[in-house]
């Protein structure tokens, strides 16, 4: 598998509402079967770990890629108003 995706555009949006936060990444890589991708290598996070990682901030996160058509990674939060958030 190419971990680097053969990438030349990456986009980043970043959008603060009140009720939360929207992470949007896309690039023009080649892709990958989202589908294929469920299992986490040894020393890294992956899809998995993203995905528990947005569970735990009640947030959602969707991937859409498939093999020749780059990736959109979407990630939303919501933020909760005078809450004390904790650094990572």
């Amino acid at each position: 598998m190419n971990r680097s995706g053969n990438a030349s555009k990456l986009k980043v949006g970043l959008v603060y509402e009140p009720a939360g936060v929207s992470l949007k990444v896309a690039d023009d890589g080649c892709g990958f079967d989202v589908s294929a991708t469920a299992a986490t290598d040894a020393g890294h996070f992956g899809l998995l770990g993203m995905r528990e990682r947005t569970d735990k901030m009640g947030g959602t996160l969707e991937i859409v890629s498939r093999p020749g058509t780059g990736t959109v990674i979407t990630l939303k939060v919501p933020v909760k108003v005078g809450e004390e958030t904790e650094n990572p």
